[in-house]
């Protein structure tokens, strides 16, 4: 039974531009071939148990050739295989789409072709250039810059190009962009025609140049554009100053490195780079079950009679234990009449949406001193507390619980590590100029520290602290604490962002 080949476009570098219909395919495919122009994250959000092929190239290095890749797709799909071929942009837009479905037509291999946004609609508009403007560029034209235009037999007709009274839209152009534009000149267009270089579009590392014709290579040059970039020629380039919105983001090409745990890393990411940021993950901790108290634990859910008070300290711990409240067929009655306290805004957010619970203590500020007073002020309603929590942890709250008289027991659910692939993430991006690095908790940041080389790279970074408990360990390695957050909470570290204050 033959398989199935479907050819995607992933748009042209910002994940949200991918199509509703891309995504489907992607999650139901069996393999997928890209190309370096799709955004890494795209690839990263495909499930772990699809076989996943790269099939990009740089420059003139080393690369899968187009007849390498064409053979793949047919041999997968003769095995019967669901194969989602994925390209940057539009794949029928100077993306090798014809030639590929050609070549698996001739083998009689169904396939299906999704659309993509093309770079060179997308990335004027995040430029804050409109390609078409009543009474100003009524048309447009797209070609290729990757033709030599200094060639005797060209496939572009550069006369009418040059005479076109629309906006000219130029792609893969920046290797011979000096040819092209003397070629321009060199068949009439007006040497002060605009022209405005996007180059990194609809990225959050977007970086654009406005010249005119004559001046267009001599300022790349001077400025360091380079591939991949696409080229507008035309008098929309004006509107720029006007309609500029992607680049004039509070944290636009600012490099923020997170710290935190993989699967809590999606909000705060998300979040930075809808401000413009461009972030790296390197995550120093990652969860893992505490075995020593699974026996203890179990025990006590299933005779929690004794205990009037819950205390969890971390979303972590509300996640893991409902886990095990599953594993053992219990779900959110458990709780019952109990009184349950909780320290931080995901903590308290954690709860309610894993048991549709909202927690009866909650401290104003975010620390373990704060959360023993306010338990303390409910003591006469506490006759046993059990305190759900890390490894290592909740020392200070059980011994101030404990000086009141309140009966508290502590019991350790989980333990945290440094991730195998902490140091390899690291190393790919030392030698990158990072702007800010954000710490959750004391664990993140010495972790970190203990990674070789970090060393001296924290010293050049503004270091960002959730709060007072984070910025005591951080100050005492020596380093200083850039900015803490009031609320001592991610959403706390937002607003400052936010407000442009860092």
């Amino acid at each position: 039974m033959k398989g199935k080949v479907y050819l995607i476009g992933a748009g042209p570098g910002d994940k949200g531009l991918i199509t509703q219909k891309a995504v489907k395919i992607l999650e139901k495919a069996d393999v997928i071939i890209y190309d370096r122009l799709v955004n890494p994250d795209i690839i990263k959000e495909i499930p772990q148990n699809i076989e996943k092929i790269y099939s990009g190239k740089k420059g003139w290095k080393k690369h899968t050739s187009q007849e390498k890749i064409n053979k793949i797709m047919v041999n997968l799909a003769k095995k019967g295989k669901i194969v989602a071929r994925l390209k940057g942009g539009d794949p029928f837009v100077f993306g090798r789409g014809a030639e590929e479905t050609l070549y698996l037509k001739k083998y009689k291999i169904p396939f299906e072709i999704i659309p993509g946004i093309t770079s060179a609609l997308s990335c004027p508009v995040y430029a804050g250039i409109p390609i078409t403007h009543r009474g100003i560029s009524s048309s447009i034209t797209i070609i290729t810059g990757n033709e030599d235009p200094s060639k005797k037999e060209s496939s572009i007709n550069w006369n009418a190009v040059a005479h076109t009274r629309g906006t000219l839209i130029i792609l893969m152009g920046m290797m011979n962009l000096n040819k092209i534009t003397e070629r321009l000149i060199k068949e009439g267009m007006a040497q002060e025609t605009p022209v405005c270089i996007v180059m990194e579009g609809t990225h959050n590392h977007q970086k654009t140049l406005i010249t005119n014709l004559k001046d267009a290579y001599r300022d790349c040059k001077k400025q360091g554009f380079k591939q991949p970039a696409v080229i507008v020629i035309g008098s929309v380039v004006n509107f720029k100053k006007d309609l500029e919105w992607f680049e004039t983001r509070p944290l636009h090409q600012k490099k923020i490195i997170i710290t935190r745990a993989l699967h809590q890393s999606e909000e705060i990411k998300d979040s930075l780079t809808d401000l413009g940021a461009v972030v790296y993950e390197i995550p120093s901790i990652e969860i893992i079950d505490s075995n020593k108290s699974r026996k203890k634990l179990y025990k006590i859910i299933k005779n929690s009679s004794s205990y009037d008070l819950i205390i969890f300290t971390s979303a972590n711990g509300i996640e893991v234990f409902k886990n095990h409240l599953d594993r053992i067929g219990y779900d959110s009655r458990w709780f019952g009449d109990k009184k349950i306290a909780v320290i931080g805004e995901a903590t308290k957010d954690k709860l309610l949406n894993e048991f549709k619970i909202k927690a009866d203590i909650i401290p104003e500020d975010y620390i373990s001193e704060s959360l023993a007073k306010e338990i303390i002020k409910h003591k006469h309603s506490v006759r046993k507390a059990i305190l759900f929590c890390a490894e290592r942890t909740g020392e200070i709250l059980t011994r101030l619980l404990k000086k009141k008289g309140i009966d508290i027991e502590i019991l350790p659910l989980y333990r945290i590590r440094k991730p195998k692939q902490t140091k390899k993430l690291f190393y790919r991006i030392r030698n990158e100029k990072i702007d800010y690095i954000i710490f959750t908790s004391p664990s993140t940041f010495i972790n970190f520290f203990n990674i070789n080389g970090t060393r001296q790279f924290l010293k050049k970074l503004k270091i960002i602290s959730i709060g007072p408990i984070t910025s005591k360990t951080i100050r005492r390695y020596g380093y200083k604490v850039y900015l803490e957050s009031k609320k001592h909470s991610i959403s706390g570290i937002l607003q400052f962002l936010c407000r442009g204050i860092v």
